[in-house]
């Protein structure tokens, strides 16, 4: 099971109707399998859209890196085609979470 944090804040931002639409967007177009579970969680970083910062305030491995996987292309399409505001940052920091979990081979 992988697990994918998500900055409380931010998830509570949105209603549930639209936390299971996400949810369920991103699994069915791949970007989240059917074990990953989505934790929100106090601790987690907020997710910066500007900076695209991790936790540990370094930048993401650079989003070019990410973006070589076709699941984080699909799963940020779909945050950009079907959410805006908090709920797309809500949906592109658990793309976000998830490629960075299989990239560490989690």
């Amino acid at each position: 099971m992988i697990i994918v944090k998500v900055n409380k804040e931010q998830w509570d931002a949105i209603g549930s109707d639209e936390q299971q639409r996400i949810e369920k967007g991103l699994r069915e177009c791949g970007a989240l399998e059917a074990s990953v579970v989505v934790a929100v969680d106090d601790s987690e970083a907020p997710f910066d859209t500007a900076l695209n910062h991790d936790p540990d305030g370094s930048p993401i491995k650079d989003v070019r890196e990410t973006l070589r996987d076709s699941t984080a292309v699909t799963g940020m399409d779909w945050c950009h085609a079907n959410t805006e505001g908090a709920a797309q940052v809500a949906c592109l920091s658990i793309v976000s979470s998830s490629m960075e979990c299989k990239n560490r081979g989690h």
